[in-house]
């Protein structure tokens, strides 16, 4: 059985300390380049196939820039047979319907039985790759699996699949064919030490759109600007602002607002006459009226 496996390594965010004034976007330093984990757990899918049935090649595609190569290294220690880098320096700006038309122009170059992808990644979170690729083959597609059983040699796939409100589905279907699979379907194997070394010195093949049955013009979309969400501020009262940072803190981490205004006390004090009298005085002044 011939595998493809369909992985984008992705810009990841790991803090966010500014934003570059340039493209009103996120500082590149606060970005990391990492494997999709959703493409991550389809690779681990193919893997496991190969582990019952060793005749298996996984073969794991990627379109990007430059930095598709750290993935690509990632998934051939994993234990993918080949990779294949789509070099695209401005991979950003297609749309899921372009990314599509240059990974289905790969696929028609190469023997499949089986292609995978995750169900959507995690910079863009579309979802709309895999349906559009398989699409653009006229290949079945089956989205969400969260379980595969063993392809059987009647060339029948069978997967099980998520719906809303927690319903699974179980679709069969006949190869070749397309699951877009999700994240929570398996924990992805670790490489090791000695195959991320041995991984580093494979060879990955190198092509272009260039070198692909592409169409002359692909559809580009382009951010014009990211901003941080309005703080929205809570209903209620406002702190009262004579308190001190301590006390203010202390309002609000029982969730309060502005402390009640205090009350008013006075001791009364000498004989009880005097008291008596003090303490009708306050009674009228409050507004009490007393009978006659």
């Amino acid at each position: 059985m011939n595998i493809i496996v369909f992985a984008k390594t992705v810009r990841f965010l790991q803090a966010q300390t500014g934003s570059d004034p340039r493209q009103n976007n996120i500082a590149p330093g606060d970005l990391v380049d990492m494997l999709n984990p959703f493409d991550e757990a389809a690779l681990e899918v193919a893997l496991r196939i190969k582990d019952a049935a060793p005749e298996a090649e996984i073969t794991v595609v990627s379109l990007g820039g430059p930095s598709a190569q750290a993935g690509l290294r990632r998934c051939l220690a994993m234990g993918a047979d080949r990779a294949s880098h789509i070099l695209y320096g401005d991979y950003v700006e297609l749309d899921s319907w372009a990314s599509a038309a240059i990974l289905a122009a790969q696929a028609r170059r190469m023997r499949y039985d089986l292609i995978l992808c995750g169900r959507q990644a995690i910079d863009s979170n579309a979802g709309l790759v895999g349906p559009y690729l398989a699409a653009q083959l006229a290949i079945p597609h089956i989205s969400r699996i969260i379980k595969l059983a063993e392809p059987g040699s009647d060339g029948k796939i069978t997967a099980e699949r998520r719906l809303d409100r927690g319903d699974r589905e179980t679709v069969e279907c006949t190869a070749p064919a397309l699951l877009t699979v999700e994240r929570d379907i398996n924990v992805a194997r670790i490489p090791t030490l000695p195959a991320m070394l041995a991984a580093a010195k494979l060879p990955i093949e190198n092509c272009s759109t260039e070198d692909l049955e592409t169409a002359p013009t692909l559809n580009r979309t382009k951010t014009i600007r990211l901003s941080n969400p309005k703080a929205k501020r809570r209903a209620g009262k406002q702190l009262n602002p004579a308190l001190s940072a301590a006390e203010r803190m202390k309002l609000m981490m029982k969730g309060g607002g502005a402390p009640a205004p205090a009350k008013t006390a006075a001791l009364l004090e000498g004989c009880g006459e005097d008291v008596l009298e003090e303490f009708e005085r306050l009674l009228i002044s409050s507004g009490v009226h007393f009978r006659p």
